[in-house]
């Protein structure tokens, strides 16, 4: 059996494919989900599917899809 993504901060995938999105809320049997343009990282897309359209996603470790590597150092400037 299929487990279901059903609540707010699951991550899911249309069944026909597509980015990896995150639910932001539920509506009736909707999901309203957000995700990341694939062209433009810095824009966040946003739109609604039926629940029977997606299927959720086991994420083990996120991984920055734009080439990050492990390690370094993130660095902070606050003015």
């Amino acid at each position: 059996m299929q487990q279901t993504a059903s609540k707010a901060g699951d991550i899911v995938r249309l069944k026909s494919g597509g980015p990896y999105m995150t639910i932001r809320e539920t509506v009736d049997d909707d999901l309203r989900c957000q995700w990341f343009d694939t062209e433009d990282y810095s824009q966040v897309r946003e739109a609604t599917f039926p629940t029977a359209c997606v299927v959720p996603v086991e994420v083990k470790e996120p991984v920055p899809s734009w080439g990050h590597s492990r390690g370094g150092t993130c660095r902070s400037y606050a003015p």
